[in-house]
């Protein structure tokens, strides 16, 4: 199954180059390929950068996507909640998991909330 997979994640950051080092950490911690596509100042809290990465994800079944996504994911932190919408296996069908620092122990300090995303294509 082909589709897009996203991470976002709000970092807790004083300065440019405490990000570098924390983007750095999650491009190593984290076991699969990503690129940082954008990083902004969160509107709600100057403190927190929200930085968005692409996923690199491999054509194979759904359930290997998913299974990758989420050891990735528990590589970073220890409690998720998934949800999902639409049909499984239907184009469009949107997977999601969020882990935010009340819920979840980061493996990574500086992490206050990350999610995870997969979007089936659309032909």
């Amino acid at each position: 199954m082909n589709g897009a997979a996203d991470l976002q994640a709000f970092l807790r950051v004083s300065n440019e180059r405490a990000l570098g080092k924390l983007l750095d950490r999650i491009h190593h911690q984290f076991p699969i390929e990503v690129s940082l596509e954008s990083s902004e100042t969160y509107w709600k809290d100057p403190g927190l950068r929200d930085v968005r990465f692409r996923v690199k994800i491999s054509p194979e079944p759904l359930g290997g996507i998913i299974s990758h996504l989420m050891i990735a994911g528990w590589s970073v932190a220890s409690t998720w909640m998934v949800t999902s919408v639409g049909e499984l296996l239907a184009p469009g069908w949107h997977f999601e998991a969020i882990a935010y620092k009340d819920s979840s122990t980061f493996a990574i300090q500086g992490i206050e909330w990350a999610k995870i995303s997969f979007v089936s294509e659309i032909p």
